[in-house]
């Protein structure tokens, strides 16, 4: 079984007791086995007592709050485990992959929507699922609302495209992600948009770590004169990729 990983606390926090070899604290095993909460778990082993698991002690962990749980051995983890119930704990005895495990989280992706009746009617928001969102909006109407374009990973600089389409902001409603104008523009202001973002953060980190380096090749043996000048060119490149970035996100396109 893949128990160790949990004993050893490299898939969550499973307290134990200072003796040795230590016991487990069973409702954090439970919890991470199913990814459940102390509450949850609690339940799940209130239920396995009633099948035949009575004989396991009980002991209070040290801090603020604790109180009096039920410990075993690792034999009898393996025993607790084995009789979990449901998928996940199936799964987990199969591959070693706990509730706890979750994937990666994954970033809003920015998209471009539309009414299907009119191409100047556009909607720019985010969603981690565009597909959902799209259903939800077209729910409550007796129209169809298309999707135009997505940008993947994108939804952080919503806000962006948001201030450089201001000026196409609909009036027709109380929506702020409305914008009339027509979806192939509204595109093309959006990627605009994205690579200018692009370009800005590549341009800043580059030039500074450039000079940083330069700060940092310069030992005391240099001359201070030297080093001063690299820290004032530093400083005035600072303050220019800040004017250039913030040129980028206001002009008009």
């Amino acid at each position: 079984m893949y128990l160790e990983a949990i004993l050893s606390g490299a898939a969550g926090k499973v307290r134990t007791t200072d003796e040795s070899p230590p016991r487990y604290a069973i409702i954090d095993i439970i919890g991470i086995v199913l990814g459940y909460s102390n509450t949850e778990a609690n339940t799940v082993w209130v239920r396995l007592r009633t099948e035949g698991f009575q004989n396991f002690e009980r002991t209070q962990f040290s801090g603020r709050g604790q109180r009096m749980t039920p410990i075993c051995t690792v034999k009898q983890a393996k025993e607790v485990v084995n009789r979990l119930p449901g998928k996940r704990a199936a799964e987990f005895r199969v591959t070693g992959k706990t509730g706890k495990q979750q994937s990666a989280p994954k970033h809003d992706d920015l998209y471009i929507m539309k009414y299907s009746f009119d191409d100047t009617a556009v909607k720019i928001g985010r969603s981690n699922v565009v597909q959902k969102r799209q259903e939800r909006l077209q729910a409550n109407h007796n129209f169809l609302v298309e999707i135009v374009t997505i940008f993947p990973g994108k939804g952080t600089f919503e806000s962006e495209v948001h201030r450089n389409l201001q000026d196409y902001r609909s009036k027709r409603g109380t929506g702020r992600e409305w914008f009339d104008i027509a979806a192939d523009d509204a595109t093309a202001i959006c990627s605009a948009t994205l690579m200018d973002i692009a370009r800005a953060r590549e341009f800043f980190p580059q030039t500074q770590c450039l000079i940083l380096s330069k700060l940092a090749e310069a030992t005391e043996e240099d001359a201070c004169a030297q080093r001063q000048r690299l820290a004032n060119v530093f400083k005035k490149t600072t303050m220019y990729c800040l004017v250039v970035s913030c040129w980028i996100w206001s002009r008009p396109l």
